[in-house]
């Protein structure tokens, strides 16, 4: 498999949790995070674009985010989460796996759905 892009478009899904800003310790309650693209790596890993805004409101009305942060998914938690042969035997979208695998990295363990 080679590399490719699938961009994200409409409002499939979203997280809702606190976040402090990069470089400050300033927390901003009930942000909304989206997947923004992910991406594929020759079949062994998966990149994520996420993309932090203070609201969906701010989202939806096309104001600039707040942060923006990468996730690259290999090893273990490729083949638990995202691999091809997973996805198959779930019957499971990529997108939804990535909300999912995300979820189970500390920085989102509070996050809900949104």
């Amino acid at each position: 498999m080679g590399n490719y892009n699938l961009s994200i478009k409409g409002n499939i899904m979203a997280l809702k949790l606190d976040y402090t800003l990069p470089g400050s310790t300033t927390t901003v309650p009930d942000v909304y995070f989206r997947i923004d693209s992910t991406s594929y790596t020759n079949g062994n890993s998966v990149g994520i674009k996420g993309v932090y805004f203070g609201s969906q409101s701010d989202r939806e009305n096309f104001k600039r985010p707040i942060g923006r942060k990468d996730f690259t998914v290999s090893g273990d938690d490729y083949d638990t989460y995202l691999s091809d042969d997973v996805l198959q035997v779930l019957g499971a979208s990529l997108l939804i796996n990535c909300y999912t695998y995300l979820k189970t990295l500390p920085e989102f363990s509070t996050a809900t759905d949104a």
